[in-house]
């Protein structure tokens, strides 16, 4: 398991090499086996933000961000992206994704910034190994090898 997140009555399960998405519905008796499974086509899935009923979520194989509608349990979008895609969060309008490692295994210096309406990608190097994000009071706070950097919104 790589990554997990509960998204009004449904638990979400991002399971890393066996490449597959489970999605389980939460009741008062606890969790609905046996669930659903989506093939996330041998994509290695890393990290998820969910926004709007939609699943966006990092892959290392495919090097992209996919899209995958809650209501279809279809994947109906792929963004490629240059480098292996990481962390994952919204700021309400766009997607914000650390590049944490370069397509050569080597260490990764750039965040993302994507709008989800056009899938138009702006760059932005911030220094060695990104990882993980956080959304707080208006700025996002970005961990590295070396660093913290912070965008102000």
């Amino acid at each position: 398991v790589q990554s997990v997140e509960v998204y009004n009555d449904k638990l979400i399960v991002i399971i890393n090499n066996d490449h597959k998405i489970k999605i389980f519905d939460i009741d008062y008796e606890g969790l609905q086996l046996p669930g659903i499974e989506v093939d996330t086509g041998n994509s290695s899935p890393r990290e998820m933000v969910i926004v709007d009923g939609k699943i966006y979520f990092t892959n290392w194989d495919t090097k992209d961000i996919k899209v995958l509608n809650l209501f279809t349990y279809q994947i109906e979008n792929s963004v490629s992206v240059s480098g292996l895609p990481e962390d994952i969060i919204s700021d309400g309008t766009s997607l914000w994704v650390t590049v944490n490692m370069n397509m050569d295994w080597s260490d990764g210096n750039k965040v993302l910034k994507i709008d989800t309406d056009t899938n138009s990608i702006e760059e932005y190097v911030v220094g060695l190994g990104p990882k993980n994000l956080v959304l707080h009071n208006g700025e996002i706070y970005i961990s590295g090898l070396h660093n913290m950097m912070v965008f102000k919104l």
